[in-house]
């Protein structure tokens, strides 16, 4: 069996992952004060720590061997489409807001260029809190910024402890200790979102230990028939959610909101998402199977960076026209009408990411012929 074809459940789970976080930002969370994220029903909480499985993914496909150089490079690609859309992407919308007579104005789309850089807010309180409506519209680019920094930690010493599973444990711990330190006496947001780096980074180095000892792949080849195959997910499930009860893994990343003890939390936070990637991986490589059911996620899987570089601001050129903003990612609406909105958007994400290119080359040629 080749490589891709075993691994169908990971792109299966990146497609889940992407699906919940247009369906947090848009139908869960918008509108909602997200200090009080610890009081959301704990399923909440716990679907929400798959976002943690990006990070992880990350690590599990690291190469050994290939240099911090060329290693860095790889990613060049993250960091162009991260430029392009942080720059274009709120001056199309300030554009937009304008021809619906809601422009914000010069300082609104200052504001929108700031956040897209995760600038907004530097030297704040964690906690500072988003209000203009172009800048929401770069409500994901806080995790590709820390995602981007971490690289270069995680390149940097990868190499120098793959193999060694105490330098491993040892380097996670560092970070984590590192995180819940910054969180009790600094509290500070940082340009790049590099307050989210130290546990980032620990979920990328988790992610090339399972890599090691090639995890995903004995998931992928297991045979869910069997009822002893099934012990290492009922193990992560129960353990998952009782941790997570007992220590709620809140809903707010971004502002390092890992549970109710502050920096301490994100050990217990660190616990509960790698528990719940194995959960997650074992319900999404079970679907992988079912054709009718796991097309969908396959395609989503296929752009995930697509989709969170656009959904927020797709989204919100289709509301636009009909509601008006005063803040935050979207208007107050009907449940029905953002569920709708959520939809519509996955929808035209997949659309551009897919066939977007393919214009994009085809008008390049025409010009060059």
């Amino acid at each position: 069996m080749e490589e891709t074809a075993r691994l169908r459940g990971v792109d299966c789970l990146k497609g889940i992952a992407i699906v919940g976080v247009v369906f947090t930002h848009l139908v869960i969370l918008s509108g909602v004060n997200r200090e009080g994220g610890d009081q959301m029903p704990l399923f909440l909480q716990i679907l929400y720590l798959g976002l943690m499985s990006f990070f992880i993914i990350t690590g599990y496909f690291f190469k050994p061997g290939r240099g911090f150089v060329r290693n860095i490079k790889s990613r060049a690609a993250l960091l162009v489409a991260l430029l392009i859309c942080a720059i274009a992407l709120p001056v199309i919308l300030f554009i937009w807001a304008t021809l619906f007579g809601q422009s914000p104005g010069l300082e609104g789309l200052l504001e929108g260029l700031m956040q897209s850089f995760s600038f907004q807010g530097s030297f704040e309180d964690i906690s500072y809190v988003l209000n203009s409506p172009l800048a929401c519209g770069a409500i994901g680019y806080y995790y590709l910024w820390a995602m981007l920094i971490g690289y270069v930690v995680f390149f940097a010493l990868a190499d120098k402890i793959y193999g060694d599973w105490r330098k491993e444990v040892a380097t996670m711990g560092a970070l984590l200790v590192i995180q819940c330190l910054y969180i009790e006496f600094i509290h500070l947001r940082l340009p790049f979102s590099a307050q989210l780096v130290p546990i980032s980074t620990a979920f990328m180095f988790l992610g090339m230990m399972l890599s090691e000892r090639r995890v995903l792949q004995r998931i992928e080849e297991l045979r869910y028939s069997k009822v002893k195959n099934w012990i290492p997910f009922l193990i992560c499930l129960v353990a998952g959610v009782v941790l997570a009860f007992l220590f709620n893994p809140d809903v707010s990343f971004d502002k390092c909101l890992f549970g109710a003890y502050g920096g301490y939390s994100v050990f217990p936070y660190f616990v509960e998402a790698s528990l719940f990637f194995i959960v997650f991986l074992y319900i999404m490589t079970l679907i992988s199977r079912i054709p009718i059911l796991s097309v969908p996620f396959l395609e989503m899987g296929r752009h995930t960076l697509g989709t969170i570089l656009l959904h927020a601001f797709v989204a919100k050129m289709l509301v636009m026209p009909f509601y008006t903003f005063d803040g935050g990612l979207l208007p107050t609406m009907p449940l029905w009408a953002k569920i709708t909105v959520a939809l519509i958007t996955l929808v035209l994400c997949y659309t551009i990411c897919t066939y977007g290119p393919c214009i994009l080359s085809r008008m390049r040629n025409t010009n060059e012929a």
